[in-house]
């Protein structure tokens, strides 16, 4: 079966790893609540304390979402939730696109795709999907979770929470939506002092006067951390296919004295069981298509475009629609839930995941008049003479249409589109498998079919039909069989589902949980579990976990183990260098989001140059002397004799520059470091690794001859005697 949808696919991660910091620094910020609120940008940035100070006496502070690269044997990819500081280099807000990869062999691999969006001007967190829609205060969202601060035992300082699906309908589970919910609720600065009294007066009230906020934590936060969250988030990849009852991704704190803070977002995170179980719906609806296809179809090109997202308006809210079409759109290409699509650009960098056709429904047909109903057929064909169109032809007597108005009247219209399109007739009412199959047998009549080399029927290229009245996981099964037994290949028709895919589920369809498995209490680790005796199916795992993948292609979430460095690594190290993008530690200038810099910060100078190249270089001022304002960061390039050659080169160093002075160890110049350093202890390890194997090849040879046992070599000059003999 071909691998999701790619477009999407190209979103998601290889291995990504939420981390914080636990550096801080030695001076407390003053954070004034008008400050917090100011308008910024986001940058990609980490901060040592002097650079900091350095930037800060020029610019703003402003929040940032950090890529770094981890050097471990899992190759992580790493967004760091809390950073030091962070300027800005215009006043003006602005987004910031890092780059993506591809999805191969079914598996979405991250190099983490962001879109960062700016707070709003009030600092209540990320810009919501609408323009319109206003933004939660984190400390606003969790309130199941508000008292539970001061009931963890005294000396609390660490607390490590995991996610899972302990069962359901399907076999396994694919894993997608964390990195949306991570980016709408919890990278950057995401509380601030106002955010902390509004909170403070608002739960005094809800818990009808009792003062249960921890309003201490919440300020040292602040105060301390600037208001990004000491957490540490570590994931497998969104889009992996991972069996029932295996850690998805875990939590941790990363500040002792913020323990608390692990489960206070445990209502936020396990949120995500929406986005895992409508994917994972969607790839079941999927593989009972490919299965279909492959029994009855010479081509499965068809199969990303098989089921149609209608659920836009049948959802509970614009937000679920487009977190439930952007998890069917790792699968299919088809959608008309736009939110969706605005959710996979804005969050994981997809401009187009999905595609539509122009459709009619049942208000652009029966506004003509039942006695004009070919003629608003007519009208609809014309008004898109070429490609896909879809039309619903059940607003009266559905069989009569397709028998009489696209059997005979419009019949030639229709064979006009043999190299221009295709119309795909809708029936809408109805036992979908019966309904399905007597149109197909009605179109058959007045149709040229042809016969498959499976031995199954075929309507001409420029027709299909689309069923997609009260299509499930179910019916689509009763609809594909039918035509199966009827003759019919599942290329002909088309599904789409709306209530069914996206809001007939809930969290228990997959039995998602979210747990917390060890803690540290005055200096002693303990694993924790809970293992209830009236139902044994919800005892959870203890102590650190590893999701571990074994060379027979099973995954193993390993109890009381090492802790997740390991998650889900061989394979995905693996399905990476297939693809056509190298491994994420080869580090791609083409592929490097370097900070951008903007011309208005920019003071250029050309100035006579010095060195090698007599007087025709030298005189002329064709040296380029470039100077970043903000920063005061400056080069001086005189490399080649065309001035504009040294403008190109000039602005490239110092986009090095800042992104050194932004990222520090984590900017490309580093990054590319690291990786040669690695490249060179492994090519070192590699032949020490040689020069040991002949060495141990040669100890075994000269036992073998004090033994008087015969080596490879004499074996192999003993069978050659005979021979030698005979001549």
């Amino acid at each position: 079966m071909k691998p999701p949808n790619s477009k999407l696919c190209s979103i998601v991660s290889s291995r990504f790893e939420m981390s914080a910091s636990t550096e801080t620094s030695d001076k407390k910020v003053n954070a004034n609540p008008t400050q917090a609120s100011t308008n910024i940008p986001y940058q990609r940035a980490i901060y040592s304390r002097r650079q900091a100070e350095q930037y800060s006496k020029n610019c703003h502070k402003q929040q940032i979402t950090s890529l770094c690269m981890s050097t471990s044997k899992s190759i992580e990819i790493s967004i760091f939730l809390y950073v030091k500081e962070v300027v800005q280099l215009r006043p003006s807000p602005r987004s910031f696109l890092l780059k993506h990869c591809h999805l191969h062999n079914g598996i979405l691999q991250l190099q983490i795709v962001q879109r960062i969006i700016t707070h709003d001007k009030n600092g209540a967190g990320w810009s919501s999907l609408l323009a319109n829609c206003k933004t939660i205060s984190t400390l606003e969202v969790f309130r199941k979770n508000v008292t539970h601060y001061n009931q963890y035992p005294p000396q609390t300082t660490k607390i490590y929470s995991y996610f899972e699906c302990r069962g359901g309908k399907f076999e396994d589970v694919c894993f997608f939506g964390l990195q949306y919910v991570l980016k709408r609720w919890m990278v950057g600065c995401v509380v601030n002092h106002q955010m902390i009294d509004e909170a403070k007066e608002f739960y005094k009230k809800h818990f009808t006067g009792l003062d249960v906020f921890n309003e201490n934590g919440w300020r040292y936060i602040v105060d301390y951390h600037k208001g990004r969250l000491p957490l540490r988030i570590k994931a497998v990849p969104e889009g992996s296919i991972i069996p029932y009852k295996n850690v998805l991704f875990t939590v941790e704190n990363t500040d002792p004295k913020v323990a608390w803070l692990t489960n206070w977002f445990e209502t936020l995170l396990l949120q995500v069981w929406y986005p895992i179980t409508v994917c994972t719906s969607s790839r079941y609806h999927k593989i009972l298509i490919a299965k279909y296809l492959e029994m009855t179809s010479d081509s499965s090109d068809s199969l990303p475009y098989k089921l149609h997202d209608f659920g836009y308006r049948g959802s509970s809210s614009v937000e679920s629609a487009a977190i439930g079409d952007a998890a069917h759109l790792v699968n299919f290409y088809g959608t008309d839930t736009v939110a969706g699509i605005r959710l996979c650009s804005k969050y994981y960098g997809c401009s187009m995941a999905g595609v539509s056709i122009p459709a009619a429904e049942h208000s652009t047909i029966t506004s003509w008049k039942r006695e004009n109903e070919v003629e608003a057929y007519r009208h609809l064909l014309q008004q898109y003479p070429n490609g896909l169109v879809s039309v619903v032809s059940d607003s009266y007597d559905l069989y009569s249409c397709v028998e009489k108005i696209w059997g005979h009247e419009l019949k030639e219209l229709v064979m006009q589109r043999k190299h221009h399109g295709c119309v795909i007739i809708r029936p809408d009412s109805g036992d979908p498998a019966e309904v399905t199959v007597k149109v197909l047998e009605i179109l058959a009549k007045h149709y040229p079919c042809r016969m498959n080399s499976k031995g199954y029927k075929m309507l001409p290229d420029y027709l299909r039909v689309i069923q997609a009245d009260g299509v499930s996981y179910e019916s689509m099964g009763n609809v594909l069989e039918a035509m199966k037994l009827a003759g019919w290949s599942a290329e002909n028709v088309y599904f789409g589902t709306g209530g069914s895919l996206l809001q007939r589920v809930h969290r228990d369809t997959l039995k998602c949980a979210f747990k917390c498995s060890f803690v540290i209490v005055d200096g002693e680790e303990r694993p924790v579990f809970k293992q209830p005796i009236t139902d044994r199916a919800k005892t959870s795992k203890k102590g650190r976990l590893c999701l571990n993948y074994s060379k027979d292609g099973h995954y193993e979430t390993v109890e009381l183990g090492r802790g997740d460095q390991q998650m889900a690594y061989e394979r995905f190290l693996q399905t990476c260098r297939r693809g056509h993008n190298k491994l994420r530690c080869s580090i791609s200038r083409k592929d490097y989001p370097f900070p951008p810099l903007e011309e208005p910060d920019l003071e250029e100078k050309f100035v006579s140059g010095h060195g090698p190249g007599g007087q025709n270089v030298n005189k002329r001022q064709n040296c380029v002397f470039l100077r970043h304002v903000p920063t005061g960061l400056s080069v001086k390039v005189h490399e080649d004799r065309l001035l504009q050659r040294n403008r190109i080169i000039a602005r490239v160093r110092l986009q090095e520059k800042l992104d050194q002075l932004l990222n520090g160890e984590n900017s490309f110049l580093a990054l590319k470091a690291k990786e040669l350093k690695q490249k060179s202890l492994k090519a070192q390890w590699k032949r020490r690794k040689g020069r040991e194997m002949k060495r141990l090849a040669k100890e075994r040879q000269q036992q073998m001859l004090l033994a008087g046992e015969p080596s490879a070599v004499d074996n192999l000059t003993n069978d050659q005697q005979p021979d030698d003999h005979l001549d």
